[in-house]
């Protein structure tokens, strides 16, 4: 199994009812095919996916919207990707920065 975690910046949050995560692991063809992603969860300001079977050269590629909630200049924890049962190999990414800009008129 594959993980990856993604450290969401403090202006940013998942939308409430998640409709784009259940639809990323959704089962494909009445079962017959995995979904985008296995499963997720949402621990803190990170974002844990996961993949049941993932080929060592796969390139897994989603949109994701996060809604904005203060303006301001954010980043997020460090990213990292690792095999579920070798966390000790990790890879790390840099962690996510955005620039919320107040909606105009504000």
């Amino acid at each position: 199994m594959a993980v990856a975690i993604i450290g969401l910046p403090a202006g940013l949050a998942l939308p409430a009812d998640f409709a784009q995560l259940k639809e990323l692991a959704r089962l494909r063809e009445d079962g017959a095919k995995p979904g985008v992603i296995s499963a997720w969860e949402v621990k803190g300001r990170e974002l844990v996916l996961y993949w049941r079977d993932l080929k060592s050269d796969a390139k897994i590629e989603f949109e994701l919207d996060l809604v904005s909630r203060l303006p301001g200049v954010y980043s997020g924890p460090a990213g990292r990707a690792y095999l579920y049962y070798n966390a000790d190999h990790k890879h790390w990414v840099e962690p996510l920065r955005v620039t919320i800009e107040p909606a105009a008129g504000s």
